[in-house]
């Protein structure tokens, strides 16, 4: 199967989609049971891409009588509607979904996670829809709320965000993500530093090595001008961190910050030209960021000020 699978994916690469049609049809003819599920999923992939939606939405519908193959079917199709941005058909096709699969939701929580980072904005709305959905009737689910909180606070709706993990603190108290960015939003957006203070500090008993947590505690630090103490946990959140993720981007940033209060201008410029270069890297090639726009403009500011001093 993954022989063929892959051999109809070059095919598609170098645009020969009906050799690639050919192929599968073929396979379908005589391949064995559990074989035609893979194979009819790709084939109506192809069609729907080759200009023969009618067809491909026949064979997915074919597929969905068989309630074992529902999954993988509602699957594909919400790749058809992703890849052609059909935003109401893709919600009609989650909404038909829960009502036939009611306390099935995880497909769809995976889906809205994906929908989520996607760079189309109708995407992103309908991404909130689905969660608002599944929040409202399953409140003590902890992943879709965060999710949600997640997907309201890049699209800047922070108070909305801060309440969405509070949330899941009363239910799971010791997840970590809901305990850093609830410290981080009483932090930044309530300015409230002895009890942001406390929150990370429960967070990094959990898990002392945790980077963003530390990353939280130093920014914490930071703000109530404990700057030896932030220069800690941020030099600490950068050697931990892999460089490929964002938080080694925003820590750097933050380090930068706390060395010019502390008058270590070298370091300081250091750390803001390597957050910057960071950024722009993994802006092109992941399209993520690890600095909002906010803090990005600050970064740049605080740079051409210290080189000017020189």
């Amino acid at each position: 199967v993954e022989v063929v699978l892959g051999l109809a994916s070059l095919y598609t690469e170098s645009k020969e989609n009906q050799r690639a049609i050919d192929l599968l049809e073929r396979q379908l003819q005589s391949c064995r049971p559990r074989e035609k599920l893979d194979y009819s999923i790709t084939l109506a992939l192809i069609l729907h891409s080759d200009g023969q939606p009618e067809k491909a939405q026949a064979l997915l519908r074919k597929l969905d009588q068989t309630q074992e193959n529902a999954g993988r079917v509602f699957q594909a199709r919400t790749q058809i509607w992703i890849r052609d941005g059909m935003w109401a058909e893709l919600k009609a096709s989650v909404k038909a979904w829960a009502s036939r699969h009611p306390g099935e939701n995880s497909a769809v929580v995976a889906l809205a996670n994906r929908l989520a980072h996607h760079s189309d904005r109708e995407a992103v709305a309908v991404a909130e829809e689905i969660l608002q959905e599944v929040v409202t009737h399953s409140p003590n689910w902890v992943e879709p709320k965060l999710l949600l909180g997640q997907l309201l606070y890049r699209t800047n709706r922070v108070v909305e965000a801060g309440l969405q993990y509070r949330d899941v603190l009363h239910v799971a108290p010791d997840n970590l993500v809901a305990i850093n960015n609830w410290a981080w939003f009483l932090c930044e957006e309530r300015q409230d530093y002895v009890e942001a203070l406390s929150f990370a500090n429960r967070g990094l008993k959990i898990a002392p090595t945790d980077v963003d947590l530390l990353d939280t505690r130093g920014t914490i630090f930071y703000r109530m001008k404990q700057f030896d103490k932030a220069d800690e946990d941020l030099r600490r959140s950068i050697h931990l961190c892999p460089l490929n993720a964002t938080t080694a981007i925003g820590s750097r940033f933050r380090l930068a910050r706390v060395y010019a209060k502390m008058g270590r201008r070298g370091q300081a410029v250091q750390y803001l030209e390597e957050s910057l270069e960071m950024y722009s890297q993994m802006y092109q090639s992941r399209g993520k960021s690890g600095l909002s726009d906010m803090e990005r403009v600050e970064a740049k500011q605080l740079l051409s000020e210290l080189q000017s001093e020189t």
